[in-house]
């Protein structure tokens, strides 16, 4: 269940707009003072120079961002476009006969002020330099590279790139000056009731170019601009009507500091927002309390920048601390400021952790069937998809055994049998490496359902199938275990999945007695403590294999991502495949509708994408027509059982 943090959060789109005005009043004043200095004046020409120095340069500026965007070296990309309006370069494609570079006749445009063919040259030069990292020696890279780079990018920029951009960022701005000479006061009308819409999509970006264009012209600019003015004005009077007529005390502060910011700053789209994921299939309604009555009202009026002093003073302001309800709703919120954070700073999460240890993520999903034949069926599949790491489970956890001897009069619940679900699966792994060797590896999840005594001797069985790792072997109440399996066999063990606190996962990481850490990320509270423990089981050698179950929203799939892709003690992660076509309960279409931005599989591996932050939304109007519901839920597994009747953990 995503989790939204509201409106105290900031927008840094509202410091973009400011700064386009600012530039612009900086070209408008040295005009105003014309009327009262003659051209020729010394400190007239000066204030010439200050007014246009941004516009000038705007090539420049744009071209650091858009490098950044767009994943290449921002500092290589400022330089290729400062080529553009290097003096020297001016010149020598305008001395009367024009130049050429290697015989090809170099087109002499003025790339000042024009943004468009920086934007180009950024995008282009992203793929150039992914181009020369393959193939630079590594010991060459540190100055073979920037020189291969720039020796490529800096023709194309001003052969083709260039000249393309200027012609296209002409063409938009001619066309605006013709609409706007031609058509009536219905135009500004029409484009003023359109504007909310345009902005809700982000397309009044693309026309930021078109404006800056037009400026240079003649003609100026007297549509877009007009436009903006009369929707925001329009929009301003609107919030400022229901602040006045509202009773809910909240709306009306939404609605008053909206219309401020509407008519004032020029700002009307959402407050700059973050997602997060809380999810607690479980007891969500618990969680939803949690957020609604408890979060929200102390959250509201802080300073989302302070990440770790709003994880502190909410984890222990409830005195009764780190359970799964409060863990996952402070999730909900941590993960949304973290998310917050990545968008003011205009960089993928996985940047603010100190950037990527690996280009993809290493997964494994599961391969789950009624029986043994349709799970050696969809270990196949799945390998023929790619993948090279498979978890397997026949009849669910504990297997299913029709023959199990049991009382009269049996409790309701789902029943296993230890020694058949052990022979089942010692069984499945000979017939796997029997079919496939050493190509693939296996994990297996217990889920806690063993005694001790039996979980020791099932993964002395196993060590002979070299799995990449045996899951939640031990019930956490049970893990002083840990030491007796670790002294007598060699089986990798994975353990967290339903730890909440340090002081169940410290003693296992700190004696070395496993070798993955499980944990749900929004079980122990988010991001912030997560990173933490990164760092602590990096110290004792043991490595993150996050838990990433069918239940959990992409958004919280995507912050696993970029933990793993960022942590040097990374190891694998869980993904739930819901593309595969094995399971028609899982719709991966609708998620990734209803979820754009999330990671994508791709041969074993997972990517993500460079949008700022987690990089994942949510379609709120289409999650709204898949409510969460009691029904939902399935019980019976979770009420595990021995032959006799006997309560066992899930």
């Amino acid at each position: 269940m995503p989790v939204f943090a509201e409106k105290y959060l900031l927008d840094i789109r509202g410091i973009r707009r400011k700064l386009f005005f600012r530039i612009s009043w900086k070209r408008a004043a040295p005009a105003i003072l014309g009327y009262f200095l003659p051209a020729e004046n010394a400190t007239m020409q000066l204030l010439g120079v200050i007014g246009n120095t941004a516009f000038y340069f705007l090539p420049v500026l744009v071209a650091f961002a858009a490098g950044r965007k767009f994943g290449g070296n921002p500092f290589l990309v400022t330089a290729v476009v400062a080529i553009l309006i290097h003096p020297n370069f001016i010149a020598l494609t305008g001395a009367e006969g024009g130049i050429n570079f290697l015989g090809i006749p170099v087109t002499n445009f003025d790339y000042s002020s024009s943004i468009i063919p920086a934007i180009l040259t950024a995008w282009v030069m992203s793929y150039i330099e992914k181009l020369v990292e393959k193939i630079t020696p590594a010991f060459t890279k540190n100055f073979l590279k920037p020189m291969l780079i720039l020796l490529v990018s800096a023709p194309i920029a001003f052969l083709l790139l260039g000249p393309l951009g200027s012609f296209i960022g002409g063409g938009l701005a001619s066309a605006l000056v013709f609409i706007q000479s031609h058509v009536s006061i219905a135009a500004y009308i029409i484009m003023a009731a359109a504007m909310p819409f345009i902005v809700m999509t982000g397309m009044h970006w693309s026309f930021i170019p078109v404006v800056f264009g037009a400026l240079d012209t003649s003609a100026g600019e007297s549509l877009m601009l007009p436009a903006m003015l009369i929707s925001n004005l329009a929009q301003g009077a609107a919030c400022l009507a229901v602040a006045v007529k509202s009773k809910n005390s909240g709306l009306k502060q939404t609605a008053a500091s909206s219309s401020v910011s509407a008519v004032f700053a020029g700002v009307t789209e959402p407050g700059l927002y973050g997602v997060g994921c809380a999810t607690f299939t479980h007891r969500y309604l618990a969680v939803v309390t949690v957020i609604e009555k408890y979060l929200r009202p102390f959250l509201i009026g802080k300073d989302p920048a302070n990440i770790e002093d709003i994880w502190q003073s909410a984890m222990g302001m409830s005195y009764w601390r780190n359970g799964p309800v409060l863990n996952n709703a402070l999730s909900g919120v941590d993960m949304a400021l973290w998310d917050i954070k990545g968008k003011l700073a205009g960089m993928p999460l996985y940047q603010l952790f100190g950037g990527k240890c690996r280009p993809g993520v290493p997964c494994y999903t599961h391969a789950e069937g009624a029986d043994a034949e349709q799970t050696l069926e969809r270990v196949e599949a799945l390998r023929e998809r790619g993948y090279r790491k498979i978890r397997v489970q026949v009849g669910g956890y504990g297997g299913k055994n029709p023959n199990m001897h049991r009382p009269e009069n049996p409790f309701p619940g789902g029943y296993f049998d230890p020694k058949a679900y052990m022979k089942n699966v010692l069984d499945r792994m000979e017939k796997l490496r029997a079919a496939h060797g050493d190509c693939l590896e296996f994990c297996h999840d217990v889920h806690e359902r063993l005694a001790p005594i039996d979980a020791l001797n099932f993964a002395k069985e196993l060590e002979q199938y070299h799995l990449l790792f045996l899951e939640d072997v031990l019930q956490p109440e049970q893990a002083a275990w840990f030491q007796t399996i670790r002294q007598q066999c060699a089986t990798p063990l994975a353990m967290g999945e339903l730890f909440n606190n340090p002081h169940e996962w410290m003693p296992i990481v700190s004696a070395r007695l496993i070798d993955y850490i499980r944990v749900h990320v929004s079980q122990i509270g988010g991001i912030t403590p997560a990173r933490k423990l990164v760092a602590f089981c990096d110290a004792y050698g043991v490595r993150t294999a996050w838990h990433g179950p069918i239940d959990m929203t992409p958004i919280g799939h995507a912050v696993n991502a970029h933990l793993d892709i960022s942590s040097p003690n990374f190891g694998v992660q869980e993904w739930a495949d819901s593309f595969n076509g094995l399971y028609p309960s899982l719709n991966g279409p609708l998620m990734r509708e209803m979820f754009p931005g999330m990671p994508e599989y791709r041969d074993g591996f997972l990517y993500l994408n460079e949008n700022p932050g987690i990089g994942v939304d949510i379609d709120e109007a289409l999650a709204a027509k898949y409510p969460c519901r009691e029904s939902g839920t399935a019980w019976d597994w979770m009420l595990a059982r021995l032959p006799d009747g006997t309560a066992v953990r899930p």
